[in-house]
């Protein structure tokens, strides 16, 4: 039965229900819950990833919530800071460097925090600062493409708004915000985008 139950579930209608009855049935229920959540993508994975990172995690599902576990076809907010917190996010940052998959869903774990609203996000995470100073010391690291000086854009833009609008700014050590911005203006100007800009445009990539 516990094989049909994880057939229902890949239908977001019947995820929740699934993920209940696993829960009585099952004698594995973290690798259960984990082997659904990765083949759903709806508000079924959003209620699988939550229930999931209230569990006893070991590294392999700590290192896909930060790798796979957020992606959901709703928006990346839901699931942002559940992942970040769960999966270590800022503890992966602070290795002396990280591989290009970390980096891009570092990145995109950053853009949905700092995009509150539909979820707590940069607001709740206590590693705000640190996390996104050990990203942007990844960037000086690598040879950035049109998608990092998006995501690089967006985090400037964060990181110049108000104090007095954005109380997790407040909190920061405007000592580090201000190198942070120094570090993201360099970055940005490293090397005309031009051509790259037009290129991405003419692109097949909707984004």
């Amino acid at each position: 039965p516990i094989a049909d139950i994880k057939i229902l579930g890949l239908h977001d209608e019947f995820t929740v229900f699934s993920t209940i009855a696993l829960s009585n049935l099952s004698n594995n229920l973290v690798n259960d819950l984990w082997e659904l959540a990765k083949q759903v993508d709806g508000w079924g994975k959003i209620q699988l990833v939550d229930r999931l990172a209230e569990m006893e995690l070991n590294n392999e599902i700590r290192d896909w919530l930060v790798l796979e576990g957020y992606k959901n076809s709703i928006m990346y907010e839901y699931l942002a800071l559940t992942c970040a917190e769960n999966g270590m996010l800022n503890e992966k940052l602070n290795a002396q460097s990280i591989d290009d998959n970390l980096y891009s869903s570092a990145g995109d774990i950053i853009v949905a925090l700092m995009d509150e609203g539909p979820a707590v996000g940069m607001s709740g995470y206590d590693d705000s600062s640190e996390t996104i100073e050990n990203f942007i010391k990844h960037s000086k690291a690598r040879n950035l493409n049109i998608s990092n000086y998006i995501t690089l854009h967006r985090i400037k833009d964060y990181l110049e708004e108000s104090p007095e609008e954005n109380e997790t700014l407040k909190k920061w050590n405007q000592n580090d915000l201000s190198n942070c911005l120094i570090d993201i203006n360099e970055l940005l100007n490293s090397k005309d985008w031009t051509t790259e800009v037009q290129i991405a445009l003419k692109s097949s990539d909707n984004v």
